[in-house]
């Protein structure tokens, strides 16, 4: 849809647009209440990051997702526009990259 946008009404149209349905859309979300209360204590969570393994799955994460999506979002993007793909195109590209992620996390 974004590709669409670009290429009928420009590139900011796609970032004003979708600006403005995620403000619409965040009112929408709705904390859910829960029954069980946990006291969080300052020692507590300085015992849960001090874990190494916490640390290094953390680090590991923090990697990969930067990888991920500094290569997709940053490097595919614009070396697919100096190729000449087309706005359209790169949607669908973006499409492709975003629905085994949804799919994967259901």
């Amino acid at each position: 849809m974004s590709g669409y946008v670009v290429s009928e009404w420009g590139w900011h149209a796609a970032f004003w647009i979708g600006s403005g349905l995620g403000l619409c859309l965040s009112f929408m979300i709705r904390e859910m209440k829960t029954t069980a209360k946990i006291p969080v204590t300052l020692s507590g969570m300085m015992k849960a990051v001090g874990q190494m393994s916490l640390l290094k799955i953390l680090f590991l994460s923090i990697l990969a997702h930067g990888m991920i999506f500094t290569t997709m979002f940053g490097f595919t993007t614009a070396y697919a526009l100096r190729i000449g793909v087309s706005e359209k195109e790169i949607s669908l590209v973006v499409f492709s990259f975003m629905i085994p992620h949804a799919w994967l996390r259901r």
